[in-house]
């Protein structure tokens, strides 16, 4: 049973002055929550990544505009900067702010980051509502492990940066999750199968919209289903590496090799590729050995 007193408490944090981070749909209009709609109609200002698309949004939410309140102020990764001034002032006057992205939960991959601290180093109330995150929806409906996850957003866009970042991630030994446009999906895809080999892996395009579409498998496997032309915007989960690895012998070659003077860069390169243990790991044991 929902406690009422907890329920109206919640509810009316929506009408609180102060920053409000709020989640939109990410496709499926019927996912705005009562909450998020509630700080919509009674926000001062909006903060919108595209004040048309906010615009438009509020037309098929039924949020109307009264002598343009609530106001729609931009405010993106172009103008991150020299917008706080003008939002900390909104919020010394006690005005009600209101943060959204175009889709999803804003500073989850979108602008946002910047004006929660700087609203927190003046001591401004902020608050956050709950909603869609494209890559919690995909991750939920992938079927891969969800006890350790990387969130690792949008990839550089160079392929020897992309390399290294997927390469560090895949490290961590934890389930990958990342943002990929439709362009270059299939780049990206060969990439993880040089790095990752031929662990599970699942697409996520179109989340929570008509087209809704899911390819699961090897990279191989999803490559020769994936439609062309590709469209939408993409998760990728990535399952993480689950090849048994012997530790122990792994860090007996280390300190063998440690012992006949050998270089620790080269210690590391050897035993990494050989073992596929982490240099961190590597690490660890030669400095353990120093202080033995």
């Amino acid at each position: 049973m929902v406690d009422s007193s907890t329920d109206s408490t919640a509810s009316q944090s929506t009408r609180e002055k102060g920053l409000c981070i709020c989640p939109t749909p990410i496709g499926n209009l019927n996912d705005i929550s009562q909450r998020q709609l509630e700080a919509l109609r009674f926000a001062d200002v909006i903060l919108c990544e595209d004040t048309r698309t906010t615009g438009k949004l509020l037309e098929l939410l039924g949020v109307k505009r009264v002598d343009g309140i609530p106001a729609l102020c931009s405010y993106h990764e172009h103008n991150e900067a020299s917008r706080l001034p003008q939002i900390m002032a909104f919020l010394k006057q006690d005005k009600s702010v209101v943060l959204v992205s175009d889709a999803g939960t804003p500073t989850i991959s979108d602008p946002g980051f910047r004006v929660v601290s700087e609203a927190r180093k003046n001591n401004f109330p902020v608050f956050a509502l709950p909603g869609a995150v494209a890559a919690m929806v995909a991750l939920s409906a992938s079927g891969l492990p969800t006890d350790r996850i990387l969130f690792e957003g949008f990839l550089p866009n160079k392929s020897g940066e992309r390399k290294k970042r997927l390469e560090s991630a895949r490290d961590t030994g934890a389930t990958v999750v990342l943002y990929e446009s439709p362009k270059r999906l299939r780049t990206v895809l060969g990439e993880i199968k040089e790095l990752f080999g031929d662990t599970p892996v699942v697409v996520g395009r179109e989340l929570t919209k008509k087209f809704e579409s899911f390819y699961s498998g090897t990279v191989d496997e999803i490559l020769a289903e994936l439609p062309d032309p590709l469209k939408g915007e993409c998760v990728v989960v990535i399952s993480c590496v689950t090849a048994q690895v012997d530790h122990l012998e792994a860090k007996r070659l280390v300190l063998r090799m440690a012992n006949a003077g050998i270089e620790p860069k080269t210690i590391r390169s050897i035993v990494r590729d050989h073992y596929g243990v982490s240099k961190k790991e590597i690490f660890g044991w030669l400095e353990d050995r120093k202080q033995s």
